[in-house]
Formats: structure tokens, C-alpha cells, sequence
């Protein structure tokens, strides 16, 4: 008969098991984030030991870093695969929890990250604040100038937007076009580039 702490320590193990699949990361990458030993979690494989507090502590977070990343088309793709409902209703409840969190944000050094923000929420500036952004933007085509007006005030640095991985910083900035441009950014930006 198995007892109590053995079983937690197997589902400890899938966890575990899930986090590197859907990560794509070794053992010894899964240890190092986990500031634990692969001989740990080998031992929580064979059942002889378990996680201790602090080490559960980082797994929750890690999984739920991992789940902040996922793109709103994973999300339905494997709601669709696990019968969870339909498309359409699955894409609407992808659309609204990615738009409650913000944008999942990376950042190159991922040690110092762990301190900073897991996602932002951009800002729109105002009607008027729109308007100079677009000029200044028909001047000198800087998109970073666009995207540090969106960001909120405790981020609106050069050196926070230097810590960003090249993909969130593409990601950060095509959302903050759209918030000053509109749906149609890609259009208005090529007509500014025309005219330069």
C-alpha cells in the first residue's frame, strides 16, 4: 500500500515531467531553475524523497510563468484536443485572459527577471498624447519612442526595455502601435515611411 507523501511525490514528479515537455528543457535546466539537483529530482522519481517548501514554491511559479507564456492559440489548440468546448467559445476565453493579464514578458537576463514584472499592461495615452506621438513618429520612424509611451510609468526607461528579450520587446511594440495607431498600424506606418 502506498502511503501519502509517495503519492504526492509522484504527481510532484509529473509536474515536474510537464514543466520540462512544455518547456523543452533538460533535467539539468528544470534543476537550475528550480535551484535544486537532478539527483532530487530523480530521487522525487523514485519516490524516496520530496520537494521541499521552497522548491514547491519555485516549481508553482515557474508553471505558472510557463502558462503566462503561452500564445492565446496554444491555449485553444489544446483546450480543442482536451474536449474542453468549441472553438469559438474557447478562442473568446483565450482572448479575454490574455487581455485581464497583459502581455507576457521575457526578459534576457531570466534570473534578474524573476524580481521584475511577469506581464505588462500598456497604457493608451491620451487623445493629444496620441497625436504628438504620431508626429514625433513621422519624424524619426523610432518605434521604441511609441512603445515607451505606452509603458507604464514605473517601466517607461530605456535601460527597462534593455532588459527585454528581442521577441517581447517585437510583441510589446506591435501592441503599443496598435494602442496609438489603431487596428490599422501597419497601413498608417507604411504611408509615413512613403513619405520620409
Amino acid at each position: 500500500m502506498q502511503d501519502k507523501s509517495s503519492s504526492s511525490s509522484n504527481s510532484v514528479f509529473e509536474r515536474l515531467r510537464n514543466y520540462q515537455i512544455s518547456e523543452g528543457l533538460t533535467w539539468k535546466q528544470v534543476a537550475e531553475n528550480l535551484r535544486i539537483s537532478v539527483s532530487t529530482i530523480m530521487a522525487v522519481k523514485a519516490q524516496t524523497r520530496s520537494l521541499g517548501p521552497k522548491a514547491l514554491y519555485r516549481l508553482d511559479e515557474a508553471e505558472r510563468e510557463a502558462l503566462a507564456r503561452k500564445s492565446a492559440a496554444e491555449r485553444v489548440v489544446e483546450g480543442l484536443l482536451s474536449d474542453e468546448g468549441s472553438a469559438r467559445k474557447l478562442v473568446e476565453l483565450a482572448t479575454r485572459k490574455s487581455a485581464g493579464r497583459g502581455i507576457p514578458v521575457e526578459y534576457i537576463d531570466g534570473r534578474r527577471g524573476k524580481a521584475l514584472f511577469h506581464a505588462i499592461k500598456l497604457v493608451r495615452p491620451s487623445e493629444e498624447g496620441c497625436r504628438r506621438i504620431r508626429r514625433l513618429y513621422a519624424d524619426t520612424l523610432d518605434a521604441q519612442i511609441v512603445l515607451l509611451a505606452c509603458l507604464p510609468p514605473a517601466n517607461r526607461t530605456e535601460s527597462f526595455v534593455a532588459l527585454l528579450t528581442p521577441a517581447t520587446k517585437s510583441r510589446l511594440q506591435a501592441a503599443s502601435l496598435e494602442l496609438v495607431f489603431g487596428k490599422e498600424w501597419r497601413s498608417q506606418l507604411a504611408k509615413f515611411a512613403v513619405r520620409s
